[in-house]
């Protein structure tokens, strides 16, 4: 049978796709991606301080970009349960990537790497058995929709994830590597008085 999990995925999918905008079909099959994206998670040694990072590389920048912000309090305490803590960051740092840079992507073809397999699995699959964890995964497709990108997803390990120190209170060594660094307000995507908490409302 179907537990609350997969009601609210299948849910938060029927939206999309009844709420959502045909996908142009582009002219050229194939090719390199016109942008490449890097997001991880952090937190301390006993699971507290949860942090996101996000870089973004286009041949349009003139610099690589990237953010680094700790998660609110009160976003932790709503969305990330102590159980599988990381995952909700991880997918948090993936939903804020697209929600920071989706103009500059709208109708772009973007890869994007995560270097959690939980995380990545449930993008990919659109589904977790948490059912927070769905709901994240519904603001990244939602916004994927929004901004009429077409993303692909694959896994990078930890070592080679660009986006790790971004995650870690390590902006500096972005910034004098000529980097551009943005704030991101993580309140402002699903926060208490964002869009999406408006739309879950009137959906649940």
């Amino acid at each position: 049978g179907l537990n609350d999990a997969l009601r609210k995925a299948l849910k938060a999918w029927r939206e999309i796709l009844l709420r959502g905008r045909p996908r142009l079909i582009t002219e050229v099959i194939g090719g390199p991606s016109d942008a490449v994206i890097f997001t991880d998670g952090s937190t301390s040694d006993t699971g507290s301080d949860p942090k996101i990072g996000g870089a973004l590389f286009a041949p349009w920048l003139t610099a690589p970009t990237g953010f680094g912000e700790s998660v609110p309090n009160a976003l932790v305490d709503r969305w990330m349960k102590k159980r599988s803590r990381i995952t909700f960051i991880e997918l948090f740092g993936a939903v804020c990537a697209i929600a920071q840079w989706g103009t500059t992507l709208t109708g772009k073809r973007v890869s994007m790497f995560i270097d959690s397999e939980a995380a990545l699995d449930g993008l990919i699959k659109g589904y977790s058995k948490s059912e927070e964890a769905c709901e994240l995964i519904a603001v990244f497709w939602q916004l994927v929709d929004e901004y009429q990108i077409t993303v692909y997803l694959d896994k990078v390990s930890t070592d080679s994830n660009i986006a790790d120190g971004l995650s870690r209170d390590r902006q500096q060594d972005y910034v004098d590597a000529g980097w551009t660094i943005h704030r991101v307000d993580a309140n402002d995507i699903v926060g208490p008085n964002s869009q999406f908490e408006k739309y879950r409302q009137t959906k649940n």
